[in-house]
């Protein structure tokens, strides 16, 4: 159900924390993941977050090989901002049409 309207769409806004997109970028992911203070708090953690990215690296490679080569969150939250706008179009045609942007 899409509605002809000259209103502008009611954003929904999906968030989630990221993924590698391909086997390369899981260590600099891991590393990102693992240095980020606003993530996790951990005593010497630029040494130590980029210590266990490189060593935990070799195994989350092989887990991501057997899914694809990548992470599936973008794909997944894209699913699911398609399933939010159509719930919400159909249960509060108010503030329709509604539009998902993953951010």
């Amino acid at each position: 159900l899409r509605f002809m309207s000259s209103k502008p769409p009611t954003a929904i806004v999906m968030m989630n924390m990221g993924g590698p997109s391909s086997l390369e970028e899981v260590e600099p992911f891991l590393t990102r993941l693992f240095t980020d203070h606003q993530i996790m708090q951990m005593p010497f953690q630029q040494t130590l977050g980029s210590m266990i990215a490189k060593r935990r690296s070799p195994k989350i490679v092989a887990q991501y090989a057997e899914i694809g080569g990548r992470s599936p969150i973008a794909q997944w939250t894209e699913i699911q901002g398609k399933m939010m706008v159509d719930h919400l179009d159909k249960t509060s045609p108010d503030t329709a049409p509604h539009k998902a942007y993953t951010a």
